[in-house]
Order: structure tokens, then sequence, then C-alpha cells
């Protein structure tokens, strides 16, 4: 492709990048924020905070267990870059609102007993 092709490229953002191709970086993007967090939970329960905040065992490393939480930390990493650019001037309560929709779905998709308990506390 010429670089007048891509200019008139609808699929081509202003950064010179296709959609596609933000999509795969904010992926992986998320990947590494997912690894960092699983990674940080064993610091903390080596640390012993994680006992004493309830938490009976970090995130397994084993091969079919870290796939799951690198694999949601991924997707999320995908909406957060796409709508970056648009937030940017409401950039700390994008961030909160991201940082929250997270813990809301998990707490909306717990059991109503222990829902009850986790709001209580």
């Amino acid at each position: 492709m010429t670089t007048d092709t891509l200019e008139k490229d609808p699929k081509v953002m202003e950064c010179g990048s296709t959609v596609i191709q933000r999509v795969a970086i904010c992926f992986a993007a998320g990947v590494l924020g997912g690894l960092a967090v699983v990674l940080f939970s064993h610091v903390l329960f080596a640390s012993g905070l994680s006992a004493t905040l309830g938490v009976n065992e970090p995130v397994s490393l084993k091969a079919p267990d870290v796939y799951r939480p690198l694999f949601w930390a991924g997707l999320w990493g995908i909406p957060f870059g796409l709508l970056i650019k648009t937030a940017w001037r409401r950039l700390y309560l994008f961030g909160l609102l991201y940082f929250l929709a997270p813990g809301a779905g998990a707490v909306y998709h717990l059991p109503a007993d222990e829902r009850r308990r986790v709001l209580r506390t």
C-alpha cells in the first residue's frame, strides 16, 4: 500500500495503525497487566498480607489456571485502549469507572447470600 492509500483508507486511524492492530496491541497490554496482577498476588501472599484479607491462596501459575485471568485481562484491555482517546479529558473518572466495572460485575455474579456478606463488610 502506498502512503496515499493509507491516508484515505477509513480502517487506518490517525496514528497510522488499523483498528485490528490497535485491538491486538490493547489485548497484549491487557495480558501484561493481568500478568502483573497475578505475580503481585504471589508477592502479597508471600508477605502474609493476603492471609489477613481472607485470601487462602494466590492465583495458580500452572498452565490451565493462569490462562483465565490473563485472557480476561486481555479482553478488558481492548475497550480501554480503544476508548481512552475519547475519554482523555475525563481520564481519572474513566479510570475509576473502568476500575469499578469488573468488581461490580463480580459482585453481581455472586450468589445472593454471598453477595449480602460481601456488601456488608
